[in-house]
């Protein structure tokens, strides 16, 4: 009995104790990784390590990726592939569903193109990144771009309070922490009951029926049923096309899968 109340403690210390160490180290190294990639050399030097910490902090209070790029070599017309791409195999997103949002700015395309994975698909769908795009543009119109980026995350701040004060799908970290404790708990809880189970039922073996005097008293009865197929009926229709998509400043929207298999949402607008 005394083996087995130390196999539960070092059960219970697993179930409980390691995951939140993992937990501490891996949003640790996360929040010293680069999240702003100016490849097109559009942001001024002294900006990106304010835009840096500001995106550390958000990352923190949304509980979701956050990500910036810059580019001047996307192929034509390639701007939301280019920027899922650039979120899976650069391996962002937080957690099982990878949850991020990325925005784009192509100079080459002159797009901004936003890019969401898992959670964020619903915290920031279309509708909500026309509004983004509503206040940045002006940014970019002037090549504001410093200017454009800052507004872009204070956008973000404000739709995710606004999704969380709604009862949405906001989910933060002291949420997924509750979260995984209550599964924690919840798994702790069967272990105790499964020894519990195991323990009573070691002590009441001696009153179970054995198994060769349950085979004796057994009786099995065998039959032959036969089933036919009578008709069948075969039903054709035509399934119509979808109609090409329509143009306008705004691009993309919806869901899309990415080169990596993976589904992302978001959309693009011209400036």
């Amino acid at each position: 009995m005394i083996k087995k109340i130390r196999v539960l403690i070092m059960m219970m210390v697993c179930i409980f104790v390691l995951p939140g160490i993992y937990m501490d180290l891996q949003a640790s190294e996360s929040n010293t990784v680069q999240r702003v990639f100016d490849n097109a050399g559009i942001i001024a030097e002294s900006e990106i390590t304010e835009i840096e910490q500001a995106i550390v902090r958000l990352r923190e209070k949304i509980g979701m990726d956050v990500v910036i790029v810059t580019s001047d070599d996307v192929p034509e017309g390639e701007s939301e592939g280019y920027a899922a791409d650039f979120f899976d195999y650069g391996d962002f997103g937080t957690g099982n569903s990878r949850s991020g949002i990325l925005l784009l700015i192509d100079m080459s395309n002159r797009m901004m193109q936003i890019s969401t994975s898992g959670e964020a698909m619903t915290v920031f769908p279309d509708n909500k990144q026309e509004k983004i795009f509503d206040n940045i543009s002006k940014y970019a119109s002037n090549g504001a771009y410093d200017e454009l980026v800052k507004a872009y995350l204070n956008e973000i701040e404000q739709l995710y309070n606004e999704t969380a004060a709604a009862g949405g799908s906001g989910i933060s970290p002291v949420t997924a922490a509750v979260a995984s404790l209550t599964v924690s708990a919840a798994a702790a809880g069967i272990v105790c009951l499964s020894v519990y189970l195991s323990y009573k039922k070691k002590r009441s073996r001696q009153a179970q029926v054995s198994d060769k005097g349950y085979r004796r008293k057994a009786n099995f009865a065998y039959s032959v049923r036969t089933e036919h197929l009578l008709d069948t009926q075969v039903t054709q229709r035509r399934i119509p096309r979808n109609p090409p998509p329509s143009s306008g400043g705004r691009q993309g929207g919806g869901t899309r899968v990415s080169s990596s298999g993976r589904s992302h949402g978001g959309g693009g607008r011209k400036f």
